[in-house]
């Protein structure tokens, strides 16, 4: 769903959105993507928060990282909606999203340095099973000769 209008009114000037949904893990994040001044606004279950949702500083620079790729810092505004899953995956999933959004307003040389960065590939390793007669999914019991 790229470049979708808010508002059809013609005195209104039209913000240009787009939608995308990720998944990392357990992590799943809704992505509203706005042009606009770089506001961040994130709905979770505890409540709204800004980008001080997240406490580490590393994952707030995941979350901005797609922006920095394409030199578009501060020109569009990001609404998430949080559930499930650890902070880091939730800063992974929501940079993916970002990343595909931006992919409606920004051009191909954009684009291709989003894929060399390796923003537009998902990352859908999960947890190993836990097998019969093991401690875990690798781990074996200890082995007694006697």
């Amino acid at each position: 769903m790229c470049h979708n209008f808010v508002n059809t009114d013609v005195s209104f000037v039209p913000r240009l959105i787009d939608r995308f949904q990720a998944r990392q893990r357990t992590a799943f994040v809704k992505l509203k993507l706005f042009e606009g001044t770089g506001q961040v606004k994130i709905k979770a279950p505890e409540g709204d928060f800004n980008i001080a949702f997240f406490d580490s500083i590393t994952q707030r620079e995941q979350l901005l990282f797609p922006f920095k790729v394409v030199d578009k810092i501060n020109q569009f505004d990001i609404e998430l909606e949080v559930n499930n899953g650890g902070m880091s995956c939730l800063a992974k999933a929501s940079r993916y999203a970002i990343a595909k959004a931006l992919c409606c307003f920004v051009s191909t040389d954009s684009i291709e340095k989003l894929r060399l960065a390796g923003l537009l590939t998902a990352d859908k390793r999960v947890k190993e099973r836990k097998k019969p007669g093991q401690e875990g999914a690798r781990r074996r019991y200890t082995w007694k000769k006697r």
